[in-house]
């Protein structure tokens, strides 16, 4: 009897990691970003910073703008990787009018 108490034991304890496990990938923060300053400003264009946390997922991002809320344009897309922690993002604007 010892030895199958001893392999229902590990068997309990096999179980409930694997259901940690699965409820750590279920509850992984989502995918973050935060602006940053605009520099480098120009007659036409601008470099606009800020940075992005992938929350541990595998994420892209891009900068969506215009001269209305619709926007208009987008940079390319650009990887930030599958880290847990934030990372600094740029990307230089062009065809902007004053």
């Amino acid at each position: 009897m010892k030895g199958l108490a001893g392999r229902l034991s590990i068997g309990l304890a096999l179980a409930l990691l694997l259901a940690l496990g699965a409820a750590a990938v279920a509850l992984a923060a989502a995918p973050s970003a935060t602006t940053g300053p605009t520099t480098a400003v120009g007659p036409a264009g601008a470099t606009v910073t800020g940075s992005v946390d992938p929350g541990g997922q595998s994420t892209t991002w891009y900068v969506e703008y215009g001269t209305s809320t619709s926007y208009g344009s987008k940079t390319a897309s650009a990887s930030a990787g599958s880290g847990s922690s934030a990372i600094s993002v740029s990307a230089e604007l062009s065809g902007l009018k004053a």
